[in-house]
């Protein structure tokens, strides 16, 4: 509800406006009474900026609601919070110069590092062109490499062929030589065995020679026991011939 229209009233009367005297500093020095109707309220109502009215309430004879309202400190009040104001645009202003130096050397730090990025941008171009050389001399060299690479491969594959080869007969070298030693075996076995019998035979002729050998003194034994008997029987011939 819009509560303007009581502004003018006096303390008890609603219709005589009321002329309000003022100080030397130009404040409301007398207090002004605002009426309003029964049964309607308002705690806080704003004149003007930040003036707030709000007083203790009264009744007056007529039983309506009565707010105090005191210019001269509302006046107060609206300039401390001037001053106050003023204060902060003080800081404000300050904290602004401070934000303007920062700017600045925002501004003079921005245009140095576009110039460190110009020249990082220019040393890169140069860097990549020296890249890019040495790419290509690595990608010839590669290539190079590979052609090698290729060439020490089939050489490689060859030998490995070669060596295949070789393995192979060696493999059948080696079977050809284990047969050569199986025989060379059985030809030791039957060398073996060959020795044995000459063995036995050479026991049997050693034991056939002693055996000669004892008949042969046998023999002779035999033959001078013959002897002797046939000188004794001549003997005695000649003795019985002598008689």
């Amino acid at each position: 509800m819009d509560f303007s229209n009581y502004l003018k009233r006096k303390r008890c009367d609603k219709n005589t406006p009321m002329k309000a005297k003022r100080s030397s500093s130009g404040a409301i020095a007398t207090p002004i009474y605002i009426t309003f109707p029964k049964n309607e309220k308002a705690i806080k109502y704003k004149i003007s900026m930040s003036m707030i009215v709000e007083d203790t309430v009264r009744e007056n004879s007529n039983k309506e609601e009565v707010y105090n309202v005191n210019f001269a400190e509302l006046y107060e009040k609206e300039l401390g919070v001037v001053k106050e104001l003023g204060k902060k645009l003080e800081n404000a202003a300050s904290e602004n110069n401070i934000l303007n130096t920062d700017i600045k050397n925002f501004k003079t730090n921005h245009s140095e590092l576009l110039k460190a990025i110009k020249s990082a941008e220019n040393d890169a171009y140069e860097n990549n062109s020296k890249f890019d050389k040495e790419i290509t001399d690595l990608s010839n060299t590669l290539e190079a490499v590979e052609i090698e690479k290729i060439d020490e491969t089939l050489k490689i594959q060859a030998v490995e062929d070669k060596l295949k080869c070789l393995s192979n007969n060696y493999f059948e070298e080696k079977e050809s030589i284990q047969m050569i030693e199986k025989g060379i075996e059985k030809q030791e076995i039957k060398i073996k065995k060959s020795i044995n019998k000459k063995l036995s035979l050479e026991r049997r002729l050693q034991s056939s020679l002693k055996a000669v050998s004892l008949m042969k003194s046998t023999i002779e034994e035999l033959s001078r026991y013959q002897m002797e008997d046939e000188k004794c029987k001549l003997d005695i011939l000649l003795q019985i011939s002598s008689n």
